[in-house]
């Protein structure tokens, strides 16, 4: 290439920051989150817990219709059409594209909003108590013990004259304790037990430094422990909205998931801790009780959330992964024919990924009912129909039919490719590809199977062409916008080449050399 187009390249590759995005887990400082959201008005306090009738939903609970309205809210999903900071909400003041009418508090255009996610309530502690930030916890664990750590932030047991537990939360400390005492052989150290939440934090420094002496291997916990120090104790436990955290009131009859049971015990407790303006509440084996069952069900709480994201049956992976509609996979086979943004499908597989638009040709072709239209549809995908066939070439030789292709694990950059369908097989039930992309997909022609995802959408097709077409992106490395090595020649291939060029070369015609030498002449400046 020459030498100008090669700088130009390098100033648009190998980063877009339209479409590249990176995500990491960071330790945050959630009192900071707090007081950030408070300040933009993106957030609110929870001053209360839920109240005993399960209908009724205080502005300042968990169930908050700051965080949105559903169904059986008076004036349902208003807050889906909002001014910037929600003084008007509802869709009856929205006037799309009219500069003159606003929100008569913050003078504000009331527009089509949507469900915001990022909206938080805070259940939030007294400066003088806190309880340890989820992640740090698992960090203590690592390095103190998971039963060591227990063993310093649960309060001492008072027994009365009898030798039993004088209150019920002695009696559960009591129990918990027997519990580990029974469960392993190795026994518990002993030199802070007992001291509560708020004697760990007055004697934070000297308890790691102590149990790190003992355990001096584990030198990177505790240096990330000590990097991240500021935010072992928190005051503030965020609560996400309720859009995310199902409930509903169906027949008198409240049902919630178990995170919203956390966050209201959570929100109990603070309020009871909170209320200190008698004696008796500043007692500090009392408020480390109080402290000690929050830090208690906010670990459960913690593990509930990770429980509901993580696995094979978790939102996340339940939600993006798995059989998603107009999808097929299909065995590929190599094909020489095809270029490296080109595949070719068996016909039964494109009847089914193009279900919609076969059925909205023939109703439209036929002047049919879409009942009538989907009954041939139906049966051209039991046996080969020409009228459904006629369709799907001509859609293909009009460039209509493209697609997404991927082989799991999709782990890098080209492992999901954009692919125009040249071809139409009735014979085969499997997928021509060439040899291009299959390095990057680590697949090879052994039976592997590839996904295969229609793309309907116009606007999300332009993107995937430039984003994903090998030949608009894949041969230029985007780590270092040279040539990349993923999309070169198979050995295979260059033995071939190889053969073509040097060994039948008295073969050639005049008219072929004459060729050759033409095309030599005319990249002999490309790199």
């Amino acid at each position: 290439m020459a030498g100008d187009r090669k700088l130009n390249l390098r100033v648009s590759y190998p980063r877009d920051d339209k479409y590249d995005y990176f995500v990491k887990l960071a330790k945050i400082n959630l009192d900071k989150e707090c007081q950030k959201d408070l300040s933009n008005h993106h957030g609110f306090i929870i001053k209360e817990p839920q109240a005993i009738n399960k209908t009724i939903k205080s502005i300042d609970g968990i169930f908050s219709t700051r965080f949105g309205r559903g169904l059986s809210d008076e004036k349902p999903l208003s807050h889906m059409f909002s001014c910037k900071y929600g003084c008007t909400q509802g869709k009856f003041f929205a006037v799309p594209h009219d500069a003159n009418w606003v929100c008569p508090i913050c003078h504000t255009e009331v527009k089509a909003v949507g469900n915001d996610y990022q909206y938080f309530g805070y259940i939030v502690l007294k400066p003088d108590y806190c309880i340890i930030h989820p992640a740090m916890y698992q960090d203590l664990v690592s390095l103190i013990g998971k039963d060591n750590l227990e063993n310093i932030i649960e309060p001492n047991i008072e027994l009365d004259g009898n030798g039993k537990p004088m209150t019920n939360y002695d009696k559960r400390l009591l129990k918990r304790k027997n519990a580990r005492r029974f469960k392993k052989k190795t026994s518990v150290d002993e030199t802070y037990m007992g001291i509560g939440m708020l004697g760990f934090r007055d004697k934070f420094q000297e308890i790691i430094d102590y149990f790190f002496k003992k355990k001096p291997a584990k030198k990177d916990i505790y240096e990330d422990i000590m990097k991240h120090k500021d935010i072992v104790f928190t005051h503030s436990i965020p609560v996400y909205t309720t859009q995310l955290r199902i409930a509903k009131v169906e027949n008198k009859r409240f049902t919630f998931e178990k995170t919203n049971a956390e966050f209201n015990l959570l929100a109990k407790l603070a309020a009871i801790i909170n209320r200190d303006n008698l004696s008796i509440y500043r007692n500090r084996k009392y408020q480390n009780q109080i402290l000690w069952d929050m830090q208690d069900h906010y670990n459960n709480l913690t593990e509930e959330i990770v429980k509901i994201l993580s696995d094979k049956k978790g939102v996340m992976r339940s939600t993006i992964s798995g059989r998603v509609a107009f999808s097929e996979r299909t065995i590929i086979v190599p094909d020489k024919t095809l270029r490296c943004d080109e595949i070719s499908l068996p016909y039964y597989g494109l009847v089914i990924l193009m279900e919609q638009v076969i059925i909205n040709i023939i109703q439209s072709s036929y002047n049919i009912s879409y009942a009538a239209a989907y009954k041939i549809w139906y049966y051209a995908t039991l046996h080969i129909d020409q009228r459904v066939l006629d369709i799907i070439n001509n859609l293909i030789k009009a460039d209509k039919v493209h697609c997404l292709i991927n082989r799991n694990p999709t782990i890098f950059y080209q492992s999901l490719v954009w692919k125009r369908v040249v071809k139409c097989n009735t014979d085969s039930m499997v997928m021509g590809m060439e040899n291009f992309t299959t390095p990057g997909l680590c697949a090879d022609y052994d039976g592997d199977t590839l996904n295969i995802k229609f793309i309907y959408n116009k606007a999300f097709d332009e993107a995937c062409q430039r984003i994903y077409n090998p030949r608009n992106a894949f041969f230029i490395s985007r780590d270092d916008g040279k040539f990349n090595t993923m999309t070169n020649l198979s050995k295979d291939t260059l033995i071939n080449l190889n053969g073509l060029l040097n060994l039948n070369k008295n073969k050639y015609s005049e008219e072929q050399k004459n060729r050759i030498k033409a095309l030599k002449e005319k990249y002999k400046d490309c790199v």
